[in-house]
């Protein structure tokens, strides 16, 4: 049996408002190894400052009670996220330089050099 990871991924999609579910399948032989690489690869901490820290004094550290399977998977929903913000801020460069030279154009049409 193939351990599943479940995402739940909010996504706006061409200014409407889309819910998609997507699951990620691993095999069981190697799941243990994909979350490790995560973790490495992302920098999860093996220990954090202790939640009832004021910070008024130096804060002990706690083991991070997150586990790398949950920082894995918080680790590919950011990932999604930066890809689909890069990917709206590519269409609207785009978009805008696109408008700004239809603009630019209209508004030259009436130039004359003597």
């Amino acid at each position: 049996m193939k351990k599943l990871i479940g995402l739940f991924i909010g996504l706006l999609l061409m200014g409407t408002a889309y819910s998609a579910t997507m699951t990620i399948t691993i095999p069981n032989e190697v799941v243990g190894d994909v979350i490790e690489a995560f973790a490495t690869e992302f920098q999860y901490p093996t220990s954090v400052p202790d939640p009832i820290c004021t910070g008024e004094e130096d804060c002990e550290y706690i083991s991070n009670p997150m586990s790398k399977a949950t920082f894995a998977k918080q680790e590919i929903r950011r990932f999604i996220r930066e890809i689909y913000i890069d990917h709206m801020r590519d269409i609207a460069i785009s978009e805008a330089q696109t408008t700004s030279v239809i603009t630019a154009e209209g508004e030259v049409t009436d130039v004359t050099v003597e």
